[in-house]
């Protein structure tokens, strides 16, 4: 399963509730092959990826953006790229 990780602010703003909704509605279009975990910035794990700015998103080992939410374009064909490598 390919991991959509999207790093928040403690408490979300709007561009992190938007790329968390973005992240949500393309694992919806990829049922079963695409997970979501939302993770916030001041956790470990949050550090372990360098995130800087919320909201950032990370498709399998790919960082797609970072201070705002992706266009879903290119979160759908960065999904597609991603699951033809698996």
């Amino acid at each position: 399963m390919l991991p959509i990780r999207i790093v928040v602010s403690p408490i979300p703003c709007a561009k992190c509730r938007e790329a968390k909704a973005r992240g949500e509605q393309i694992a919806g279009e990829f049922p079963g092959q695409v997970s979501v975990k939302v993770i916030s910035m001041d956790s470990a794990e949050a550090e372990e990826y360098g995130v800087v700015m919320p909201p950032t998103m990370i498709v399998g080992e790919v960082l797609l953006a970072s201070g705002s939410a992706p266009r879903l374009d290119k979160l759908r064909a960065l999904v597609r790229a991603e699951l033809a490598r698996y």
